[in-house]
């Protein structure tokens, strides 16, 4: 950790002005990452991301609002869900699982939680716009099967496709962001 030292700032508030309690060995504490999932983001309850979004049901394969999803998707995706909970087509199933989905509504997981049509442009309206609650954390959601661990970070092909924190280092159906 770096020492801070207690000189005066004259270019605006510095830590020690802005009320941060500085140890005696001159560090500042950071924020305690034990508790953290690795592949979350989000941020915490009573402070929510956005009012115009479908709030969705960690780990279920039903949508909240009732709809498939119309997100579009590239890349196949290979889960143990059959039937896929969204009408995705079966492009591969060699008798499975996993099956191999591909096409619209296969999976989700755009780093805004938006969903986006063939052209990568994302869809208007906020029943596109999707959010889930993990722990005490609202963040954005990803419909997608569960990562495998490790590093470099996989999905896990032989879970099923269900409602979960997007994972920000995965391809998973599309690119992670799409074109406003």
């Amino acid at each position: 950790m770096k020492g801070i030292d207690h000189a005066p700032v004259h270019r605006g508030l510095g830590i020690a002005d802005a009320g941060v309690a500085i140890r005696h060995d001159r560090s500042v504490p950071c924020i305690d990452l034990r508790h953290h999932v690795r592949d979350t983001v989000g941020t915490a309850a009573g402070y929510e991301l956005i009012d115009g979004a479908v709030r969705e049901v960690l780990n279920s394969a039903s949508n909240a609002s009732g709809q498939p999803l119309q997100h579009y998707c590239s890349l196949p995706v290979f889960t143990s869900s059959n039937p896929h909970p969204d009408g995705a087509q079966m492009i591969e199933s060699e008798g499975g699982p996993p099956y191999c989905y591909s096409g619209r509504g296969a999976a989700f997981n755009d780093l805004n939680g938006h969903e986006a049509d063939e052209s990568g442009t994302y869809l208007r309206g906020w029943r596109f716009v999707h959010v889930v609650y993990n722990g005490q954390y609202e963040t954005t959601a990803a419909k997608r099967p569960a990562t495998a661990g490790g590093w470099p970070l996989k999905y896990n092909r032989s879970s099923p496709i269900v409602w979960r924190p997007v994972s920000p280092y995965l391809k998973i159906g599309s690119p992670l962001t799409a074109n406003y």
